[in-house]
């Protein structure tokens, strides 16, 4: 396994940072007399040829990468998720010996679009919420940050973050009227349940993708788009947060195939933090987590998602407005 494998992190103490913006992806140039960067992994990162109006010329604190080796080579999926995010960064059925142990729920796959990936299944008749067997409404296979994880994972109070990666829902997946979450900023701040934010799908009224904010336990759907436009479509994912009660949020999510913008949101003064303590944090979230409570609503088949090309960076802005 190559330095394409492993989470790197860069702090001020090792040299200068000059950000670059490079179709979506904030490229690092390294400069310190006494340090020899490793490979470079950020072009890696971008998607070729697709214009993103996500920019940033602050500065990288630190970032964490997470990219799929290949299948059947370097590291398995479960080793390079817990390289990125920490020992107990994975919440997936097939660790779990009261869930569904014995079959690998994450692992690395290869395509033509993307490269090497990592696969995220769920089954609606074996997969339970981690160990707790009592739960039977619900059920995930989701990567975290966590009270473990590196700093880089973690967002406090006025701290500004950028989140990139790949991801591709299975043509054929099915969801119901209730939650089925792709990606979440979740809070860990006493016991505060409901996301921040959300990605997620939902069958109402049509099947959509939808961008979900909730606040004081009020949910806003910022922007939806048709899950049959995306459905078996590499999309390209950059978010920017500032985190503050009067925080900031750009995200951005476009269809690798043709270049087509299909989600751009900007907003200004919007509520992105939740506990203000010393150790209350927001952690990111990736996998498929869904409610099973329309279980009549979602086939019996296999669900798959996909994801690639995880990049979480702190930034240091100049000035806080």
């Amino acid at each position: 396994m190559g330095s394409y494998c492993v989470n790197r992190f860069k702090d001020k103490g090792r040299g200068s940072f000059k950000a670059v913006t490079f179709t979506g992806v904030v490229l690092l140039l390294a400069a310190c007399s006494n340090h020899v960067p490793t490979k470079n992994v950020y072009s890696s990162l971008a998607p070729t040829n697709i214009p993103i109006n996500f920019t940033s010329s602050y500065p990288v604190i630190s970032e964490g990468v997470l990219i799929a080796d290949g299948p059947y080579k370097g590291l398995d999926a479960y080793a390079l998720i817990k390289n990125f995010a920490g020992p107990r960064s994975i919440e997936s059925p097939g660790l779990y010996a009261n869930n569904h142990p014995g079959e690998p729920h994450i692992y690395e796959a290869k395509d033509a679009v993307v490269g090497n990936h990592f696969v995220f299944t769920l089954h609606k008749n074996n997969d339970k919420d981690r160990d707790v067997v009592s739960i039977k409404d619900r059920q995930r296979n989701e990567i975290k940050g966590y009270a473990g994880s590196s700093d880089t994972l973690k967002a406090f109070k006025s701290e500004v973050v950028s989140y990139s990666w790949k991801f591709k829902l299975n043509e054929d997946i099915t969801m119901s009227k209730n939650f089925g979450h792709f990606f979440q900023l979740k809070a860990v701040d006493g016991g505060v349940g409901t996301p921040i934010l959300t990605i997620s799908g939902r069958d109402k009224e049509g099947e959509w993708l939808e961008v979900i904010h909730t606040i004081h336990g009020k949910k806003t759907v910022l922007t939806k788009v048709p899950l049959e436009a995306i459905k078996g479509r590499w999309l390209q994912v950059n978010a920017y947060v500032d985190y503050s009660n009067d925080g900031k949020l750009d995200l951005m999510v476009t269809d690798m195939t043709n270049g087509r913008r299909v989600i751009d949101l900007s907003l200004a003064d919007i509520d992105m933090l939740r506990g203000e303590g010393k150790n209350d944090f927001v952690r990111p979230k990736w996998g498929i987590y869904r409610s099973l409570r329309s279980q009549d609503m979602l086939r019996e088949e296999e669900e798959k998602v996909f994801f690639a090309d995880f990049l979480v960076q702190k930034l240091q802005p100049s000035s806080k407005s």
